[in-house]
């Protein structure tokens, strides 16, 4: 039965990356203007003339139908050739070979900073609930939790880089330049975990095994480190999983705000040059990447969790 079920999932996932494909290839037809006009006229100073244009869209292949250049488009995809940038020649492959690494180094610490940080700090609010400095951090939840990232991104930048002048403001240089972005982007979603965490523990402690071990002269802590805490593992995993592809996919506000060249920055510089190849490049990875993590977390949570095993039978 396991067998089964993870060569089901592995199949549901062909139709979804069909339809991305699809979707993709589709933003060249629904954005506005001319990607060959586009490109004849990058500086907005020449203007070409109609037979140019012409001219320019036999050589781009856009001037075929949609469904010969859908099927010319996924063929080449299928063996790694996404095509090549309008405004800077290069191929899209390569653009996004220097641009994933960028990201991971950003999307990598910021996981492990939200997991490590949601998890200490639910834990600490699950532990002594009703002191003040607790109460305090429930309340900074919520402030975190309402608190736009490219707002806080500001403040950190206002306090850390203007301010105190700890760390630079933009661009990467060494590991400095991704520590305020990493903040930036893990302080909302350490909220979710640390809320998250909080509340689950919170339930777990009220459960009659939790009573029986405290019965028997278990400590309060021991409970909730040894017992309680383990049984919340499965919905926490879930949150990281969808927070890991999110940031992987290409966090946008962030990047752009920090000047970091990862696969956010690449997309706004495709929509600012219409570079229709360079944001189709961008969106079939970004949206291949978080369905193949979704796989991924369901198969973890498929042999992490007895109970969905159990509802087979």
């Amino acid at each position: 039965m396991k067998m089964n079920f993870i060569v089901k999932r592995v199949l549901s996932v062909i139709p979804v990356l069909f339809g991305i494909s699809i979707i993709t290839f589709s933003i060249a037809f629904l954005a506005p203007g001319d990607p060959a006009e586009m490109t004849l006229d990058q500086n907005g100073i020449y203007f070409p003339t109609q037979e140019q244009i012409e001219q320019m869209r036999v050589t781009m292949g856009v001037d075929a139908s949609w469904h010969r250049q859908y099927f010319s488009w996924i063929k080449k995809a299928l063996y790694g050739d996404l095509g090549h940038s309008y405004h800077n020649k290069n191929s899209v492959l390569s653009e996004l070979r220097m641009r994933v690494p960028v990201t991971l180094q950003l999307a990598v610490p910021a996981l492990l900073l939200t997991g490590l940080g949601g998890i200490i700090l639910g834990t600490l609010c699950a532990l002594d609930p009703k002191t003040l400095p607790i109460r305090i951090l429930s309340h900074l939840f919520d402030i975190f939790l309402a608190t736009p990232r490219f707002l806080l991104a500001l403040l950190l930048i206002f306090v850390m880089g203007e301010i105190l002048r700890l760390l630079p403001t933009s661009g990467v240089t060494d590991y400095k330049g991704y520590l305020l972005p990493t903040m930036a982007l893990s302080i909302t979603t350490i909220a979710v975990v640390g809320r998250l965490v909080k509340n689950k523990l919170a339930e777990e402690i009220r459960k009659p095994y939790c009573f029986i071990a405290l019965a028997h002269g278990i400590q309060h802590r021991q409970i909730v480190f040894l017992y309680a805490l383990p049984n919340i593992i499965l919905p926490i995993i879930a949150i990281l999983g969808n927070f890991f592809g999110e940031i992987l996919g290409g966090s946008i506000i962030i990047e752009n705000i920090f000047a970091l060249p990862g696969l956010g920055s690449m997309a706004i510089e495709a929509i600012r040059f219409r570079d229709y190849p360079l944001l189709q490049g961008y969106v079939l990875f970004t949206g291949c990447t978080y369905v193949l993590i979704s796989l991924v977390l369901d198969l973890l949570l498929y042999l992490l969790n007895p109970k969905i095993r159990f509802e087979e039978y």
